[in-house]
């Protein structure tokens, strides 16, 4: 069985893609994920996409191709997946994907020297052979010199971007002290990561794993916000878990919408166990409450598919958690008196087990800054400074104590996560 794990916020804020990260680390070991079980990771914020941003995809998933994939494309459709096998990487290679990119594009290219953009690069014949295509596909549009506008334009420019930092890394590829065959293969990996997604990225390296354990579906940024899930969307979500189980996927974790947006009300009807993210603060305890009432039903009517009466729908967890100081004693102690009582006065769908100070996820000063996964090494680009950083948080035993306990706690919540389903 795929399960199906979604997280959830009543607002923005409260570190909801961060623990889903630091989670879905544990999940791969406690599941036991590999390529022939994988992990599937669903950006479904519509709004403020914080996975797509994470991995860096917001160029991979967009919709001005058609064959191209995202979020929205897959949940307003339960029959997209059925018709496309593409997604699950079974029948597009890069050069199918190329030729698409190409089509796709060249329209729009009337005035630009795509060739005088790559001419004097000296590339591998396999990367000559590529950028050759995009040049020669797109130079027959070139003798229309019509002037591009509105949207035209904006597309022009958006991939003349596109295209210009893909140079810029094949450029710091050749000039690095890799060996030949290393630059071969970064070079047609930085082209690759160029293409838009024909099918679930994969982004196993930021969790440490081998290639094909956990893949990654995001959203079309260049939306913003205006996306709107169909009605359908429950039976999409359906069908793409259970596309999901042919292929042996161990588990789906859904990164929500806050609120009440379209999606978050399709996965909350759709979801093995929902994971309610919240800060310990007035505004969130009143929000979460409102919410659970919102919800009520749904998560009623779910859990009748649940065999076991204590296997709850909902597991709510406190987030960001400041460190009790003599000032804010008393607060925290009523703070979490009240969340106690959201637990309790739910208690037929919810479990209260991290509605305590010490089972909660405290601040973490490493993200107040920047988003990390505990316990690996970071797979994104940084500075000597940063790596530096960087890397203490990749090891157990040089980790900062807040980042220590968090790292516990994130344990304890997948495994919470596999109890309930």
């Amino acid at each position: 069985m795929t399960a199906c794990y979604t997280f959830y916020s009543y607002k923005g804020g409260s570190g909801r893609t961060t623990t889903l990260l630091n989670t879905a680390k544990h999940l791969i070991d406690e599941l036991g994920s590999n390529p022939q079980k994988p992990l599937l990771l669903v950006d479904a914020d519509l709004e403020s996409a914080g996975l797509t941003y994470f991995f860096n995809a917001q160029d991979k998933f967009t919709d001005l191709f058609p064959k191209s994939i995202h979020t929205c494309k897959i949940i307003n459709s339960g029959e997209y997946l059925s018709r496309n096998e593409s997604v699950f990487g079974a029948t597009y290679g890069d050069e199918r994907n190329l030729n698409a990119v190409i089509k796709a594009l060249s329209p729009h290219f009337k005035q630009v020297d795509i060739q005088a953009i790559f001419g004097d690069l000296e590339l591998p014949l396999t990367e000559q052979k590529i950028l050759q295509k995009i040049a020669d596909e797109c130079s027959r549009y070139m003798e229309n010199t019509a002037c591009v506008e509105g949207q035209d334009l904006e597309i022009v420019e958006k991939y003349i971007s596109a295209l210009g930092r893909l140079l810029t890394a094949l450029d710091k590829i050749e000039k690095s002290e890799l060996s030949l065959e290393e630059k071969l293969s970064s070079k047609r990996k930085a082209i690759t990561d160029f293409l838009p997604a024909y099918s679930f990225m994969d982004v196993s390296r930021f969790f440490g794993k081998e290639e094909g354990t956990v893949k990654f579906l995001g959203v079309d940024v260049s939306y913003s916000g205006e996306q709107l899930v169909a009605n359908t969307s429950v039976f999409a979500i359906m069908q793409l878990v259970g596309e999901c189980e042919k292929r042996e996927y161990g588990a789906i974790l859904f990164d929500s919408g806050a609120g009440v947006q379209s999606s978050a009300n399709a996965l909350h009807k759709t979801s093995d166990v929902i994971v309610c993210c919240m800060r310990p603060s007035q505004q969130f305890i009143n929000g979460t409450r409102l919410q659970l009432v919102t919800y009520e039903a749904q998560l009623a009517e779910k859990k009748e598919y649940k065999s076991d009466d204590n296997k709850k729908m909902v597991i709510i967890l406190p987030t960001a958690v400041p460190e009790e100081s003599e000032q804010t004693k008393e607060l925290q102690k009523a703070s979490f008196a009240e969340i106690s009582k959201i637990a309790k006065d739910f208690a037929h769908v919810t479990d209260g087990y991290f509605c305590k100070v010490e089972k909660s996820v405290h601040e973490v000063g490493l993200f107040k800054w920047r988003e990390q996964i505990l316990g690996v090494k970071d797979a994104h680009e940084l500075s000597d400074e940063v790596r530096r950083i960087s890397d203490l948080y990749a090891d157990v035993k040089t980790m900062p104590e807040d980042a220590s306990k968090a790292y516990g706690i994130y344990l304890e919540l997948a495994k919470r996560l596999i109890e309930n389903t």
